[in-house]
């Protein structure tokens, strides 16, 4: 009776669907705003979008619908039942007590999940939680309150340590929680700035042999950061360069350095690059190269930028062949 009663005053402006095995999904180029936008079928059949230059998505092993995240797709593409974000669901939505009842619940229960030995525990209190923000944008928001208020120290090291079983689960459940807007900004925000350490971990254990990538603590960071190109975007990059002083330039050139370093070390092997996902990680410093660049206060990074990657390829254009390497490093 007591959640009957909460549902009540739930919407879901945004989609939240989300799938882990291969999905039939669809992309539109008229209302993307990634490359890797796209949306579940009925919100591409409700928002009319096979009458715009638009495409299905056959394959989709994994991801969610962003109908309704103005971070992802335009919102003159959106279906009729998400029409965009509530700036604050967990205020509009909810009252003052359930408001704290449900996020003091969810913080428990994801804690309790992420730090469980037992997979049992921990992948049934992940799908509890994705079910029970389906309910609406107030309780999804107190997830996601709950979630980024545990800190980026207890979340990237308890990563490390998530069982195989309980991980498409969890990358589930945070597929739920991408397009709200609190989320996107406090999760967009840590994965950014902890990410070149996050990288240098998988390195560390690939280039020491005898790691096993079907199990932790590569497997569950691999699955993450394939995920993590949700979170950079705009609006935490500039959470991070204006409130934290984030020297987005170093960043960039360090990550690009630990590629080129990383396939010179394993002499451009295929399986270990694949591995350690390279591509991605270029991938993600051309998005975030691509929204700097339309910011006219990074102009002068963006050149030191640019002198700092030219040293940085007359150091290594000597030492890699135009074969693979080159193919995978994308220069």
């Amino acid at each position: 009776e007591y959640i009957e009663d909460v549902k009540k005053s739930q919407k879901s402006n945004c989609c939240i669907c989300s799938w882990s095995k291969s999905t039939l999904a669809a992309g539109c180029f008229d209302c993307r705003l990634n490359e890797n936008s796209c949306v579940c079928i009925p919100c591409f059949l409700a928002g009319k979008h096979d009458q715009h230059h638009s495409y299905l998505l056959g394959n989709s092993s994994a991801g969610n619908c962003d109908c309704g995240d103005p971070n992802l797709w335009k919102p003159s593409g959106n279906c009729p039942h998400h029409p965009g974000p509530d700036a604050h669901p967990d205020i509009s939505q909810m009252t003052p007590e359930n408001r704290k009842k449900f996020i003091t619940v969810f913080k428990s229960a994801f804690y309790g999940a992420f730090t469980s030995y037992d997979v049992t525990i921990s992948w049934t209190v992940f799908d509890w939680m994705s079910k029970f923000i389906q309910f609406g944008d107030g309780i999804r928001r107190c997830c996601s309150i709950a979630i980024t208020s545990l800190g980026s120290k207890f979340f990237f090291t308890e990563l490390l340590k998530l069982e195989r079983e309980s991980v498409s689960i969890f990358i589930d459940l945070l597929g739920k929680l991408v397009s709200d807007q609190l989320f996107a900004l406090r999760m967009g925000s840590m994965v950014i700035f902890n990410y070149l350490a996050l990288r240098k971990k998988i390195t560390k254990f690939i280039l020491a042999g005898n790691y096993d990538k079907k199990n932790k603590p590569i497997y569950p960071l691999v699955k993450f950061l394939k995920f993590s190109f949700h979170f950079f975007q705009e609006k935490p990059l500039l959470f991070l360069i204006k409130e934290k002083k984030f020297n987005w330039v170093d960043f960039a050139i360090s990550s690009i350095q630990l590629v080129l370093e990383f396939i010179e070390k394993t002499d451009g092997d295929y399986d270990q690059c694949h591995d350690c996902d390279v591509t991605n990680e270029l991938n993600y410093m051309e998005s975030i190269l691509k929204r700097l660049m339309k910011m006219d206060d990074q102009h002068e990074n963006l050149q030191k930028f640019i002198d700092k990657y030219s040293k940085l390829l007359l150091k290594y254009e000597s030492k890699f062949s135009y074969s693979f390497n080159l193919h995978v490093m994308n220069v």
